[in-house]
């Protein structure tokens, strides 16, 4: 009897090249190599993209300072100008019409507009007290203490208006 005569033996054979070609086709799609290869590309990709973003965010930013510069200049420009028509076409004068600020001053006033941070005025200021000072005396009370009041011992209403009528005159 011949092997390839019998059909069942033949669709066997063939089933079993056809596993073992699926399989090798499988391996070979989806391999760590074609894995590695696909993410590699990937990545490459996203960091094109993510320099041309990059490159875009800088240049916008380039475009900005050049355009805050070109304000600043202009906004020079229209200050001397109007100063300089105030002087010419009104009472030269009069002192709040007339040229106040140098070009300097005004570039100067301009960059620390531009970026307050650099400003060293804020060094010197102050800030406000939330409270009432006690006089030079150390052994005082505060205005805002509890125990602070117009005499001690002060309870009948007489003796306050006394202590009182005195300083409303002062005032008066």
């Amino acid at each position: 009897m011949d092997l390839l005569s019998n059909p069942w033996i033949v669709a066997l054979f063939t089933f079993f090249i056809g596993l073992v070609g699926g399989i090798y086709i499988h391996k070979a799609k989806h391999s760590s190599n074609g894995k590695a290869e696909k993410l590699k590309s990937e990545k490459d990709a996203l960091q094109a993209e993510f320099d041309e973003y990059k490159n875009s965010v800088a240049d916008h930013f380039a475009q900005t300072s050049e355009m805050l510069g070109n304000l600043t200049q202009n906004y020079v420009k229209v200050y001397q100008h109007l100063a300089e028509g105030s002087q010419s076409l009104t009472n030269a004068e009069h002192p709040s019409l007339q040229l106040g600020l140098s070009e300097k001053q005004l570039t100067a006033s301009m960059k620390q507009i531009e970026s307050p941070e650099d400003s060293s005025d804020s060094d010197d200021m102050e800030a406000p007290r939330d409270y009432a000072p006690k006089s030079k005396d150390k052994d005082s009370e505060g205005t805002l203490s509890e125990a602070f009041s117009i005499k001690a011992g002060a309870q009948d209403t007489h003796e306050v208006e006394e202590i009182l009528q005195p300083a409303e005159k002062k005032l008066a």
